[in-house]
């Protein structure tokens, strides 16, 4: 099977917060544009402050079509490896 990404996020957000930006993406089935939407993944802005590790921290839920929420990936704490946080 192949599947088909579609982002949503302004151009304005991509060029000024990067990876830290809002976004909002779509799985498609199919290996174009057009397919069946199977899940939506929202990431909301998360901006940190300097190289703070307290706050901010990254998050991205995800969701079938019925608008169920399937689970939510956080960025946890760290301080010397990177960890996150996966709930259901």
């Amino acid at each position: 099977d192949s599947f088909y990404v579609d982002e949503k996020a302004s151009l304005f957000c991509r060029c000024c917060f990067a990876n830290y930006r809002q976004t909002e993406l779509t799985l498609l089935d199919g290996w174009k544009k057009g397919g069946a939407p199977l899940a939506t993944f929202r990431r909301p802005l998360r901006c940190p402050l300097f190289a703070c590790k307290c706050c901010c921290m990254q998050e991205i839920s995800v969701k079938d079509m019925g608008g169920t929420e399937l689970g939510k990936v956080t960025k946890a704490f760290w301080c010397c490896v990177p960890s996150f946080k996966i709930t259901s």
